[in-house]
C-alpha cells in the first residue's frame, strides 16, 4: 500500500515539475513520495536475504533512468540514491563490526559518525538527489525504527528537514515529515505486486514525460 501512494505522488511531482514547473501544489503533493520509499528501502535492506541482488536492482534501474532523467534535474536520481545509501549501511556496518573489539565507547562513537559524515560528504559531492538529507533519512528509518519510536523519528526528521530546506533553498520540502503519519499508520497494510513493477515504473514513466514534453513542444 504505501509504494503504491509513494508512487502516485511521485508521478503528480513528475508530472508537475514537467509540464506545470510554476504550479507549486503538485510539488506538495510530490513531498509524500520520498519519505516513504526512503522508509522501503531502510527495511528492505534489514530484511532481504540477498543484499547484493537487491543493491544491483537499484543500481540497474537506477543508470536506465539517469537519461531521460537529466532532462529534467540536475543531480542523479533517487535510485542511484537509494544504491548508494545501501552501499553506505554496508560500509557502515563493515566498520561497526571491526570496531566491536574496541573497549573505549568514545572511540567507537568517534569512528561510527566519521563515517557517516564521510559518507555525507560523498552525497553532497556527487549531487545525489536529496544529497545527505537522503542519505540521513535512509539511516534515520533504518536505527531509529518507527513503530517503536514516532515520536523521536517525527522530531528528528523535521529537524533534518528543516535542514535541509535552509540549506538547498526548496521550502516545499518542509511538508515532507507528515508522510511519516501515513506511514505509521498504513505500513501494515500489504499488496501484492511483482517486485519488479516499481524498478521499471520508475525510468518509464519519466521516459513518457520527456518524450511527451519534446513532441509537444515540437508543434
Amino acid at each position: 500500500m504505501l509504494k503504491l501512494i509513494g508512487l502516485v505522488s511521485m508521478i503528480i511531482d513528475h508530472f508537475g515539475i514537467t509540464f506545470f514547473p510554476s504550479c507549486i501544489i503538485f510539488r506538495i503533493f510530490g513531498r509524500i513520495a520520498f519519505p516513504i520509499f526512503a522508509y522501503q528501502v531502510s527495511v528492505s535492506y534489514n530484511f532481504t536475504s540477498n543484499k547484493s541482488n537487491y543493491l544491483k536492482r537499484l543500481i540497474l534501474f537506477g543508470a536506465i533512468a539517469q537519461f531521460p532523467y537529466m532532462f529534467l534535474f540536475s543531480s542523479m536520481n533517487i535510485l542511484l540514491t537509494f544504491a548508494t545509501s545501501v552501499i553506505a549501511m554496508s560500509g557502515i556496518d563493515f566498520v561497526t563490526h571491526r570496531v566491536s573489539c574496541i573497549r573505549e565507547s568514545f572511540r567507537k562513537t568517534l569512528i561510527f559518525c566519521v563515517t557517516i559524515i564521510t559518507f555525507a560528504i560523498v552525497f553532497e559531492a556527487f549531487k545525489f538527489e536529496y544529497g545527505a538529507y537522503g542519505f540521513l533519512s535512509v539511516l534515520l528509518f533504518r536505527y531509529l525504527p518507527l513503530k517503536d519510536n514516532f515520536q523521536k523519528v517525527l522530531i528528528l526528521f523535521s529537524v533534518m528537514t528543516m535542514a535541509f530546506c535552509f540549506y538547498s533553498g526548496f521550502w516545499v520540502q518542509i511538508f515532507s515529515p507528515i508522510t511519516l503519519i501515513i506511514i505509521k499508520a498504513l505500513d501494515s497494510y500489504r499488496v501484492k505486486h511483482n517486485k519488479y513493477f516499481f524498478y521499471v515504473f520508475y525510468p518509464l514513466h519519466l521516459t513518457v514525460f520527456v518524450s511527451v514534453k519534446f513532441v509537444t513542444h515540437l508543434f
